[in-house]
């Protein structure tokens, strides 16, 4: 799909990109999901994301059937702002969001997620041009985020990668338990651990 369209998908808009790419990209992956010109007015996040993600049909048809924006968020385990193909994810877009980096969008929809209670709808979101693709956690300082490059140009990455791209952004990574917590979390988790243990052996080695 990408190298069938790779030209088309480059000098089209961002709709473009959604509908020819992304649209069916997220099918693939197992999503059901709410686009941004069927959300309701914003009035949990300062603008609509592109798309609401849900686990099962049965959450999104649920959603789809209600008027309140916060019981359209409710069941969203995610949500998915996108740009068009060859759009740098760290500058200003011109056309569809004039003024906003996107990171600022992600975070908006991310600390603006939750109802009046402050219990919180989804901990993750997704930020993606088509060939890149990158995930922010609320709990994550800054634009701290994890980068994934699907494709560049011609080249499509690996058969291993691929797996790797499908293991992070399938429903079933984002999926909450009892705890709340999801895959993501436990990754990130993981991560961290690791990384403080490498500052921790390298300040040993180093002092």
């Amino acid at each position: 799909r990408w190298l069938r369209d790779r030209i088309g998908l480059s000098r089209r808009k961002e709709a473009y990109t959604r509908t020819q790419f992304l649209d069916p990209l997220l099918h693939d992956l197992g999503w059901h999901f709410i686009p941004e010109e069927s959300l309701p007015e914003a009035k949990v996040t300062r603008k609509r994301p592109d798309y609401c993600l849900y686990m099962d049909e049965a959450d999104q048809q649920r959603a789809a059937q209600q008027t309140d924006p916060v019981e359209v968020f409710r069941p969203a385990v995610t949500v998915l702002e996108s740009k068009k193909v060859g759009h740098s994810l760290d500058m200003v877009s011109d056309d569809e969001t004039p003024g906003w980096f996107p990171s600022q969008q992600i975070q908006d929809y991310l600390r603006n997620a939750r109802d009046a209670t402050g219990k919180r709808f989804f901990d993750w979101a997704i930020l993606s041009n088509g060939n890149e693709w990158r995930l922010y956690c609320e709990q994550a300082s800054g634009n701290a985020c994890f980068v994934f490059h699907l494709a560049d140009g011609d080249a499509f990455c690996s058969l291993e990668d691929f797996r790797l791209f499908v293991g992070l952004f399938r429903p079933q990574a984002f999926d909450q338990n009892e705890e709340g917590r999801c895959l993501l979390d436990e990754i990130r988790e993981q991560s961290l651990t690791l990384q403080a243990d490498l500052e921790s052996n390298l300040r040993k080695r180093v002092f």
